[in-house]
Formats: structure tokens, C-alpha cells, sequence
């Protein structure tokens, strides 16, 4: 009985509350759909990630199949109206090079972070940097004994700050956590 009371008088008082002009209520999210630039790209092309700083600033990232077939980093950037592909470099013989993660602490600071197929067919992690500019490439370091490593995400609470997370293989084809921190200087 004593229960019931409670519950009464809790519903009760946030029916007061909801019916209180100036107070905020719960509405169902809406999303809509944007047209990107890539669909001017000869081939395949995917976003596999966003980070936005406002709602006039956001950076997706991902790649897309140049005429020839080989895969590209992809930049968009969004200015509150219309998105745009941004030049973003290849590493210098690559064979395919992927961003899959971005995170963002300004309009002038992003770090997108992938991977690339080296000259020797392994996978190489892929770090670029943007300056609210241009795209530049820094150098990730390379674990010894491994096939292959991929960044999958990242995250910076500043320019002197990002982690970002991915994965390796070993000899043995053996999947490993691998986590990579930057300073602000070097990964």
C-alpha cells in the first residue's frame, strides 16, 4: 500500500513538472538524409567515420576506388549547408590506402587514422593530421614481427593528445589488441 502511495504521487508530481511552461520534454530524434560530393567518384566509395566540433563543422572520413581500381583516402567536410571532398594524400607507393576513424578538437585540428598496402604487400598503420587546411601524413611506428597492422579509431581531447586503436598480426596470423598514443609530436 505504502508502495502504491510512492508511485502515485512520483507520477503525479512529473505530470506536474512536464505541464510546467519553459520545461524541456523528450522528443523523438530525427534524422535526415545529406548527399555527399562522392558521388562523383568514378567507383566504390565509403565514409567509415565522423566527428563533427559544431554543427557547421564536421570531417567523415573513409576511402574510395580510383578509375584504376585502387583504393584512396576519402575526406568530406561538411559547412552546416553542403559537404565537400578534401585533397588528402597517398602514402608514396602505396597500394591502397584507407582512413577509418577521425576525431576532431577544432576546425583547424583533426587526426583520421587507417591504414595502407605497402611496397611489400603488408599492412602499414596510417595517421594524417589536418591543420583546417591541409592534409598532412605522420609517421606511426611499426611493430616488429608483425604482417600487418590497421588503425580502426581515434580519439584526441587536444592537439598534444590522441589515442587511437586498432589491431595487428603476428607471424602466426594471430590477431593482437594494438593501441597507439601521440603527443602532440610523434606516435
Amino acid at each position: 500500500m505504502a508502495l502504491e502511495l510512492v508511485v502515485t504521487s512520483m507520477i503525479g508530481l512529473l505530470l506536474v513538472v512536464l505541464s510546467v511552461p519553459g520545461v524541456a520534454t523528450a522528443r523523438p530524434a530525427t534524422w535526415s538524409e545529406s548527399l555527399t560530393s562522392n558521388r562523383v567518384l568514378p567507383l566504390d566509395s565509403h565514409l567509415n567515420g565522423v566527428s563533427c566540433t559544431a554543427v557547421t563543422s564536421c570531417v567523415a572520413v573513409g576511402y574510395y576506388l580510383n578509375a584504376s581500381g585502387v583504393a584512396q583516402t576519402l575526406v568530406e567536410i561538411y559547412n552546416g549547408a553542403t559537404w565537400s571532398i578534401t585533397p588528402s594524400p597517398m602514402v608514396s607507393g602505396s597500394t591502397g590506402d584507407y582512413l577509418n576513424g577521425v576525431s576532431c578538437t577544432s576546425a583547424s585540428f583533426c587526426v583520421a587514422a587507417g591504414d595502407y598496402w605497402n611496397a611489400s604487400g603488408a599492412l602499414q598503420t596510417l595517421v594524417e593530421t589536418y591543420d583546417g587546411a591541409t592534409w598532412s601524413i605522420i609517421p606511426t611506428p611499426i611493430v616488429s614481427g608483425i604482417t600487418g597492422d590497421v588503425l580502426i579509431g581515434v580519439s584526441c581531447t587536444s592537439a598534444s593528445f590522441c589515442v587511437a586503436v586498432a589491431n595487428y598480426s603476428n607471424a602466426s596470423s594471430v590477431h593482437r589488441t594494438l593501441i597507439e598514443t601521440s603527443n602532440g609530436k610523434a606516435w
